[in-house]
């Protein structure tokens, strides 16, 4: 092959593979999570029976989509927004207190978790594996689930049921009987449960 046949060759390929790109790029959009309408619902409960529910509110919100699939996504949560549902008045106030405390979520010193997508599989058309990352009072712990997740116009939602977390990753050890004996009726899960439903618009 001579120069002027290899010149051009470089050329196509390197045109090729800009317009890919750029192809690529702009099938990627990103939508804004409605912290408004997205519901993020919790729950603890004892190992000897009786729970509490509860809600917490998310800061922000961004999800990635390219091809109408979902491909990442990062989200802050209102650690000082956490909310119990399941009594009111003084008992959930107290209840409210004692969460916010180093006793589970510090939030005095940690006022924010996040959580970050690291990897979609599609089962389908709708449903999905999730592997993230979640970080409470600033330790990290790798969590999956599956979820539903829906685009429509300019709007996605995702729907996921189940999520469990293990608080005590996280340096939350109250109650728990891998760090305390003697506990009688009072153990608590290490475990908390999430229920996230998210509405996302195109930006």
């Amino acid at each position: 092959m001579n120069l002027k046949a290899i010149f051009f060759t470089a050329l196509f390929t390197a045109l090729f593979v800009v317009g890919m790109t750029t192809f690529t790029l702009a099938q990627s959009l990103s939508y804004q999570v409605d912290v408004e309408k997205s519901k993020l619902d919790w729950e603890g409960h004892r190992f000897f029976g009786g729970m509490h529910t509860g809600n917490i509110h998310l800061q922000s919100g961004q999800l990635n989509v390219s091809d109408g699939q979902l491909i990442s996504g990062v989200f802050q949560i209102d650690m000082n927004r956490i909310e119990v549902t399941d009594i009111s008045g003084e008992p959930a106030e107290r209840l409210t207190a004692h969460l916010k405390t180093d006793d589970f979520f510090d939030v005095e010193n940690h006022p924010y978790a996040t959580f970050t997508l690291k990897h979609i599989d599609y089962a389908d058309e709708k449903l999905a594996a999730i592997v993230g990352e979640i970080s409470i009072r600033g330790i990290s712990q790798q969590i999956s689930f599956p979820a539903e997740i829906t685009t429509e116009g300019d709007q996605l939602r995702a729907v996921a049921r189940g999520i469990r977390v293990d608080r005590t990753v996280h340096d939350s050890q109250y109650g728990s009987i891998n760090f305390f004996r003697d506990l009688g009726r009072k153990i608590v899960h290490n475990e908390f449960v999430l229920h996230v439903e998210l509405l996302a618009t195109k930006k």
